[in-house]
């Protein structure tokens, strides 16, 4: 069978191809669009979802906020609770420049990244010659060149005197009679280091010397009972060090050197009356002092030490007397608390 099929017939079926076409294509896009908007997210807390389908099941998991169907779209929301917890600086995904924290260098200079340039050598070096330490040892702070150091002294005075008695004693009786007879004193000094040998010290005390006999003793023609003595001593001496004990906070030292006194003598007689010196002597006199001590750092400024201090004079009058041609004498035993600078 043969149709005669006419063009304007063909021009209709056409049209109607190309309606359906237009018809089916749009609604597949429209139905693909009213699908997508099915799906919605409810918030049950901070962390609970409930999706909805269009098939009407319920799907409820646990789910951090990341994980919400927008996340698929290339960006990230903060929760209301997250950003509670952020500071204002952090609430935001926006990317910001690397700001480095702070530096606990005693450098304070900019950290890298910055336009200021790297620390750089002061050229100071000398080649073959060593840079000084950054820090001192205990050795080098105890016995170093141009070490300081600054004290006070506390002592006991002892005399050795005729109206005393204490001349020519035995060492036993000698130690007795210092241990029940002394007076107090004082001072203050201040020591310069050299080296683990040597170094020079100057100072000043004040010492009281008295005595106050049982029965009163009979010197030419007076009797004396008592004397008492305040005497201002002003000295340098040369100090030597055990370069033994140079590795240790400990010290051993002797020591001589030169000074000299201000002499303020009185006597008592049996009824505690003055008596009127008749000799004729200068108060100030020439000493040798003589000793060892020993001290020990306690800290890195401070020392605690001993020292035993032996004045040699020339002179026979620091009791206000002359009995024999025996020159009188006295000592020191110090305590003595130094700073280090």
């Amino acid at each position: 069978m043969i149709y005669n099929v006419s063009m304007n017939q063909i021009m209709k079926i056409k049209k109607i191809i190309s309606v359906a076409f237009t018809v089916a294509f749009f609604s597949m896009v429209f139905a693909e669009k009213s699908n997508a908007t099915q799906f919605e997210t409810t918030e049950i807390d901070d962390e609970l979802q409930i999706t909805a389908s269009l098939n009407g099941n319920l799907n409820l998991r646990s789910a951090p906020y990341n994980e919400l169907s927008y996340g698929k779209f290339g960006y990230k929301k903060n929760h209301k609770a997250q950003k509670a917890t952020q500071s204002a600086e952090h609430q935001s995904n926006r990317p910001r420049p690397y700001t480095p924290p702070p530096s606990g260098s005693r450098n304070p200079q900019p950290q890298a990244g910055t336009k200021d340039k790297l620390p750089t050598s002061d050229m100071s070096a000398v080649a073959n010659t060593p840079k000084p330490p950054l820090f001192n040892s205990l050795k080098n702070q105890h016995h170093s060149f141009g070490f300081w150091e600054m004290g006070v002294a506390i002592a006991t005075s002892h005399s050795l005197t005729d109206v005393e008695g204490s001349k020519g004693l035995s060492p036993g009786d000698f130690t007795s009679q210092h241990f029940s007879s002394y007076n107090f004193g004082g001072g203050f000094y201040g020591r310069y280091v050299m080296n683990d040998w040597f170094s020079v010290k100057l100072g000043m005390n004040y010492v009281r010397l008295d005595y106050t006999r049982e029965s009163p003793v009979q010197i030419g023609s007076i009797f004396v009972k008592a004397f008492k003595n305040d005497i201002f001593e002003f000295f340098g001496t040369t100090e030597f060090h055990l370069p033994l004990l140079a590795n240790t906070p400990w010290d051993l030292y002797t020591f001589t050197g030169i000074g000299v006194f201000f002499s303020d003598v009185s006597l008592n007689d049996q009824n505690n009356r003055l008596i009127t010196i008749t000799d004729d002597f200068n108060q100030v006199q020439p000493f040798i002092p003589l000793g060892v001590g020993f001290s020990v750092k306690l800290t890195n400024s401070v020392k605690l030490g001993y020292e035993f201090g032996w004045r040699n004079t020339i002179f026979h009058y620091l009791d206000g007397v002359k009995a024999d041609e025996r020159y009188d004498h006295y000592f020191l035993n110090s305590i003595k608390i130094g700073f280090l600078f």
